[in-house]
């Protein structure tokens, strides 16, 4: 078995970092968006309907960045582990 490359890893680990900082960026817009919607009635769903909207893109960039760095993680576990055996 090969031993994966590292910039692997980093590429993946600056994908995550970059998706983080997008998400810090776009949440003040999120809930301010959010809070105007819900002025002109009292619906929290209204509410919550519009922070998703605005936040649903960021959230799901940083839900595939984590599953992404998680497997490269649990990959690189596996080779060293059947390098050790070997």
């Amino acid at each position: 078995m090969t031993k994966p490359k590292k910039s692997s890893i980093a590429i993946e680990t600056v994908f995550l970092f970059i998706s983080i900082f997008v998400n810090m960026l776009a949440l003040p817009v999120a809930f301010f968006i959010a809070i105007m919607a819900a002025d002109a009635s009292d619906s929290m769903t209204e509410m919550i309907m519009a922070f998703l909207f605005v936040q649903g893109i960021p959230l799901l960039l940083l839900a595939v960045s984590l599953f992404l760095f998680l497997s490269r993680i649990r990959q690189n576990r596996k080779n060293e582990e059947a390098q050790k055996e070997e």
